[in-house]
């Protein structure tokens, strides 16, 4: 399933009380898409949508992706952030 990302912004977003520089990047791409009984189509399902990338760390604080499969139709974001005790 080849996906391409292209970066479409960088914005800030403050999070767990931390301001974080984030790149947001546009996905897209195709995924088999499986017909009835589970056989594999001829036609593929396109996915699209955006990720935010932490540009330091690389921690990824949001997907969200569209696509007529239904396994690759997603909403994830990162809601809290804790820091680490020493």
């Amino acid at each position: 399933m080849p996906l391409e990302f292209e970066l479409e912004r960088t914005e800030t977003r403050r999070l767990g009380g931390r301001d974080w520089s984030l790149a947001r990047v546009a996905v897209r791409g195709f995924a088999p898409n499986t017909g009835m009984a589970g056989i594999i189509g001829s036609f593929n399902a396109s996915i699209r949508g955006h990720a935010l990338i932490e540009q330091e760390t690389g921690l990824v604080v949001e997907v969200n992706l569209r696509s007529a499969h239904p396994h690759y139709a997603l909403r994830r974001e990162l809601i809290s952030v804790v820091p680490a005790h020493p």
